[in-house]
């Protein structure tokens, strides 16, 4: 519901009367929210497989407990895990660069006033 209510702001012709439509922004947003939409369904798979379909997960010799957080220390350690953390790891550099961006952007003209 979020991502429409932003969706809904960026493309309103009200408050953008004087200036057109900011594509740029409108793709950002898309994108932190795909990032978004990508951890918290990976995570949400990971832990019905792991409390669900392996509650029973017979553990691993020095490695991982018995049971579903043994299993997703087992699972989290390989390709699934890498997922996630690249996803979150580029969703906070761009919020990042977001709230800082402007520091470093084209500086303001002032009109000597």
């Amino acid at each position: 519901m979020v991502f429409f209510q932003c969706m809904a702001s960026l493309l309103d012709p009200v408050k953008r009367k004087w200036e057109g439509v900011k594509w740029g922004l409108i793709f950002y947003t898309m994108v932190m929210f795909s990032c978004a939409t990508i951890v918290i369904g990976t995570a949400n798979n990971i832990a019905s497989v792991s409390f669900i379909d392996n509650r029973g997960f017979p553990g691993v010799e020095g490695v991982s407990p018995p049971g579903p957080l043994g299993y997703q220390r087992t699972i989290c350690s390989g390709v699934a895990g890498i997922a996630p953390i690249f996803v979150s790891s580029l969703s906070y550099w761009l919020a990042d660069g977001l709230l800082v961006g402007h520091f470093f952007g084209p500086a303001p003209i002032h009109l000597g006033v």
